[in-house]
């Protein structure tokens, strides 16, 4: 009995140790195969990080091709656009390589001299107006390097190395080197030779130019303290100056033909305003204007219709775009008398004329620029009163107007012939004042 339990005893512990074994075997599997999938997994995350630069590249190589492509064509553009420049100052030097010296172009120079005008256009481009200790010479200057301009103030004396160039008729320095020599003073350096400056800079590059009075023929009021000539430089000065005075008196005659105040005195100009508004009571009278609206055609600061309106108590409304400026004097009048004057800031013309001119007895301007004719076709059409003092003639804006005869309407004359023309009723009046004082206008009964 012994003996058998002995060997089922011995069985038993084989049995154990073979399935002792046989656990040991798997689990040994089991971690094998852990092992292998997270090395899968490794690999896996290492192929997505490979795919993950390989993008990455190939967009830094496309986004790379498209900004070269990008530089190209900018590239491209610019030197079209240069070309084209180039091709434009070419043709300029071409034209103008008789009055322009070359031969000086790229040489070196030194200027000394003082800050009377500076600009900067940004970190690379800036330049300076410099004029010498004589006061008879004007030179600009140019530098790409702005930082050094904007240590300068004007009034400052400073000396300049530089290259001479050329651009479109015009003399200009190519700032090289800046050497700062003394501090100005705007307001006592510039301000006091401000009228030395102009008067050196003149047309016949004399030391001083020509006083107005001088000219004129009239004797100066500040001969001994006047900063101008009162002598001719030479014969060919004097000359300039006679033609110049024939040529204006003809002028004035033109303008004036007719005028029954010429001969007289006349009143400055600067009282234009009160002599039309007087002008406008006499012709047109006080109770039919009183029956309804004066439109008055780009009024400006308003002061032909604040007389109008002070003086004569009648309704005024002032038509222009700019709006009106009425000065501040004149405001404190109008409200001491608990007037006002009515604007409306647009453009007069027929298309938009129909609601101003309902309840309108007189449609006025008092040198009204481009819109002159504008007034006197609507007063025509509508049949309403005008009156119109016209001043400049815009050949230029106007070239399609001409005379019955073929002329262009090119000087004042023709401009007053022009509206004449439109009906044989319009009639002419006369300001007392001096200046452009003809006044055009038709009354209707």
């Amino acid at each position: 009995m012994e003996s058998i339990s002995k060997k089922i005893k011995n069985n038993q512990s084989e049995e154990n140790i073979l399935n002792q074994n046989i656990l040991e075997e798997i689990n040994i599997k089991q971690s094998n195969l852990d092992d292998n999938k997270i090395n899968d997994k490794n690999e896996n995350n290492k192929l997505e990080n490979n795919k993950k630069e390989n993008n990455i590249i190939k967009n830094n190589n496309l986004s790379e091709n498209k900004f070269e492509d990008i530089k190209l064509e900018e590239n491209k553009i610019e030197e079209n656009n240069y070309d084209d420049i180039n091709i434009d100052d070419n043709k300029i030097e071409e034209n103008n390589l008789e009055q322009i010296n070359l031969e000086d172009e790229g040489k070196e120079i030194e200027l000394e001299g003082q800050i009377i005008f500076r600009r900067i256009f940004g970190k690379k481009l800036a330049m300076i107006s410099l004029i010498d200790s004589s006061l008879s010479k004007m030179t600009e200057c140019v530098t790409h390097d702005s930082i050094i301009i904007k240590q300068l103030i004007i009034g400052d004396i400073i000396k300049i190395k530089g290259k001479i160039s050329y651009h479109k008729k015009k003399q200009k320095i190519d700032i090289l080197n800046i050497t700062f020599l003394k501090k100005g003073n705007y307001q006592k350096d510039i301000n006091k030779k401000k009228k030395e400056i102009i008067s050196n800079i003149s047309k016949f590059n004399t030391e001083k130019s020509l006083c107005i009075y001088f000219k004129k023929g009239i004797e100066c009021p500040n001969k001994e303290k006047c900063n101008f000539r009162h002598f001719f430089n030479n014969k060919e000065e004097e000359n300039y100056i006679n033609n110049n005075k024939e040529k204006q008196k003809i002028a004035y005659n033109k303008v004036h033909i007719g005028d029954i105040f010429e001969g007289g005195e006349k009143n400055h100009k600067t009282k234009r305003n009160s002599e039309f508004a007087d002008f406008i009571i006499e012709k047109f009278g006080l109770d039919n204007l009183k029956k309804g609206i004066i439109l008055d055609i780009a009024g400006g600061k308003g002061i032909t219709s604040f007389y109008l309106t002070y003086k004569y108590k009648l309704n005024c409304l002032i038509i222009d775009p700019r709006g009106c400026e009425l000065p501040k004097r004149y405001k404190k009048i109008l409200k001491k008398e608990n007037l006002n004057l009515n604007e409306k800031r647009i453009f007069f013309n027929l298309n938009n004329c129909d609601n101003l001119i309902n309840n309108c007895c007189l449609i006025i301007g008092m040198h009204p620029d481009e819109v002159t004719c504008d007034i006197v076709d609507i007063g025509l059409k509508k049949n309403i009163n005008f009156a119109v003092v016209p001043c400049c003639v815009f050949n230029i804006k106007f070239p399609d107007r001409k005379l019955k005869n073929g002329k262009s309407v090119i000087e004042y004359n023709d401009l007053i012939d022009f509206i004449l023309e439109k009906d044989s009723q319009i009639q002419i009046g006369y300001l007392n004042i001096e200046g452009r004082n003809r006044v055009l206008y038709k009354k209707y009964e």
